[in-house]
């Protein structure tokens, strides 16, 4: 490993100065300094595939990382299921892996990802994952470098949520989970229809996938009042 460009890495992530702990949105629009794509985005996964907190930078990042969510499908879920990286340099000439999600992201504007687990040994914390816009834009000449921000992306999150910590950086990843309302939705449904929580995010993410919309644009609508599921 070419421990001087390792080295400028995690200078990069980290922010040199900064006395704040970086959030995950801060540290994905850091490694668009590092891996020429037009967005990146990291989302910490439990066991059950669960999404937990997120952070994402670039509109492509952001459309590709609410489009995995909604469908429960995408190169960044297998790469968190099989504990490798998963590259895709055109979704429009794939393999037909994620039909549902490749021709809704190609009509977002999504062409190429890369997707890494955030993982130290058999321990899997997540997925960091590099977009662009044009085929190839993340392609096999960038893999090594992508991985070696995924490596110290997963050092970084472990500091973050040690259990030495402190608050400040609890903060900074509770700041970055641009899921919460998500999170907040589901509970709501859950208890309108009376279902459990695995239920109930189904049932939020049909609805989004059925109206074309972000999930968290109907998420909002539950919390505000102006959806509801247990209706007419």
């Amino acid at each position: 490993m070419n421990h001087g460009i390792e080295k400028r890495f995690l200078s990069v992530l980290k922010g040199d100065g900064d006395v704040e702990p970086p959030s995950l949105t801060t540290l994905c629009f850091r490694t668009l300094e590092l891996i020429p794509a037009t967005g990146a985005s990291i989302v910490l996964m439990s066991r059950g595939h669960d999404q937990g907190l997120a952070g994402a930078s670039g509109s492509s990042a952001l459309a590709g990382q609410n489009l995995e969510f909604t469908l429960g499908q995408g190169p960044g879920i297998d790469a968190y299921a099989d504990g490798k990286a998963v590259l895709v340099e055109d979704l429009i000439s794939g393999d037909g892996l994620w039909p549902l999600f490749s021709a809704s992201a190609v009509e977002l504007g999504v062409r190429s990802i890369c997707a890494l687990p955030l993982q130290v040994g058999p321990i899997c914390l997540g997925v960091l994952s590099f977009y662009g816009e044009k085929p190839g834009v993340v392609g096999i000449d960038h893999l090594d470098d992508a991985q070696l921000v995924a490596d110290l992306i997963t050092h970084l999150v472990i500091g973050l949520q040690s259990e030495t910590a402190s608050e400040s950086i609890a903060f900074a990843l509770e700041d970055s989970d641009y899921r919460a309302v998500v999170h907040q939705a589901t509970g709501m449904i859950s208890a309108q229809l009376d279902c459990g929580i695995d239920e109930a995010l189904l049932r939020l993410r049909g609805h989004a996938f059925a109206a074309e919309r972000p999930i968290d644009e109907i998420a909002e609508g539950v919390v505000e009042g102006s959806i509801r599921f247990d209706g007419p």
